[in-house]
């Protein structure tokens, strides 16, 4: 397990975003489903990226198709591939890490009221079958991935379709939806927002604008953006303030450290609050945080040890039903374990800015999933670090 370690100093300086994993996996299927070539201009492959990629290339000239560790792949490319079945034909997916074990029940229900059938319910699978139009119903509490995926798949299919959402008030990371329908927008494929879910006619057609540049990743930047919290000065170029990404709201939410702050639309935020409430005067309520438990790791568990490995007061973590208390006391250094989630590296990274002993982390080579170069950012920051990876 590779160890990096990190001598406590304040960040200073200016960085550019790197390009945003979510409109990266989204823009990439769009292209590799338009007939004329698109030139994507993405400046950073994150390995999830690369495997979304590679899968791509798997759907139109193989049948294995491996997810590896990225959830997003897998919830995308699951309904794609179903339409994208004849009579003759299969896929088989399969994954690595924990990808196995992350729910994708409510996905392969829905597909398989659909005529797609399943050789297991869990990672490896075969689907063989063919994906027929209709109604697609999904309780609202699901991933926004699986709407994003069927989004992305149903304009495919011969016929019209819509999906259903029960308590469509109830969907988290609506976001992530509006960054799937914008980039289908500049593919010329569109669906209608109704008051059940959405509409979507079929046999669309998949119209290359040409190039199509990956803006700014702001999941990614709100780590240093953070940074400012804990007394440094680091500014990131290269966002877009009028992003459809929910995770622009970083610097907002940052404002409500000390008082209730609902992550539903921000659940990546996670990690990097909960640093900056750690040493925070005062009280900051986290609403709506079930969902953290089904992310890269469980999120409420993977923070809190991180937290404690660095020092904090383990009473100062208060964890209730879909709510979470933290309140604000001191980081000291420490070791901390990444248990495989960039997010927990990146955090306890930044965490490291006011601790008084040096942190260090163990499993730091899990930054590759979403941010390949983030020490190498760290350290033009002025960050005194050592990686081993």
């Amino acid at each position: 397990m590779a160890k990096v370690v990190i001598t406590p100093k304040k960040l200073k300086g200016e960085i550019a975003a790197i390009s945003s994993k979510s409109y990266a996996h989204r823009i990439f299927i769009a292209a590799s489903l338009s007939a004329k070539e698109t030139n994507v201009v993405c400046t950073d492959m994150s390995d999830d990226i690369k495997t979304t990629v590679s899968c791509l290339k798997s759907i139109k000239c193989g049948t294995k198709i491996e997810c590896r560790e990225s959830g997003s792949t897998l919830r995308f490319l699951l309904p794609l591939a179903a339409a994208m079945l004849n009579k003759t034909n299969s896929f088989e997916f399969s994954g690595s890490g924990n990808l196995p074990e992350r729910p994708i029940f409510d996905l392969i229900n829905v597909l398989s009221e659909k005529s797609v059938r399943f050789s297991s319910s869990k990672l490896p699978f075969f689907i063989t079958g063919k994906l027929d139009n209709g109604d697609f119903r999904l309780p609202g509490n699901v991933s926004s991935q699986y709407i994003s995926g069927l989004l992305m798949a149903l304009p495919l299919l011969n016929g019209d379709s819509k999906i259903i959402v029960d308590g469509l008030d109830a969907l988290q990371s609506k976001s992530y939806i509006e960054i799937t329908k914008d980039t289908l927008k500049k593919f010329g494929v569109f669906s209608e927002q109704k008051e059940y879910g959405y509409f979507i006619k079929g046999g669309q057609v998949y119209t290359s604008p040409g190039e199509v540049i990956v803006e700014g990743d702001w999941s990614n930047a709100a780590f240093f953006i953070a940074a400012n919290k804990l007394g440094c000065d680091v500014n990131v170029s290269g966002l877009n303030y009028n992003s459809k990404q929910g995770d622009k709201k970083i610097t907002d939410i940052l404002n409500q450290i000390g008082n209730s702050i609902d992550i539903s639309d921000t659940p990546d935020l996670f990690p990097v609050l909960a640093v900056v409430a750690s040493v925070y005067e005062g009280v900051t309520e986290f609403l709506s945080t079930d969902r953290l438990k089904l992310k890269e790791s469980d999120r409420i568990e993977s923070v809190k040890a991180m937290l404690i490995g660095l020092g904090f007061n383990t009473n100062m973590f208060k964890v209730y039903d879909d709510r979470i208390v933290i309140i604000g006391d001191s980081l000291s250094g420490g070791t901390v374990y990444s248990f495989n989630d960039h997010r927990i590296v990146m955090a306890a990274a930044i965490a490291a800015c006011v601790c008084e002993d040096p942190v260090t982390i163990r499993g730091g080579e899990a930054v590759r999933k979403s941010y390949p170069r983030f020490f190498n950012d760290y350290k033009k920051l002025g960050g005194d670090v050592v990686v081993d990876f």
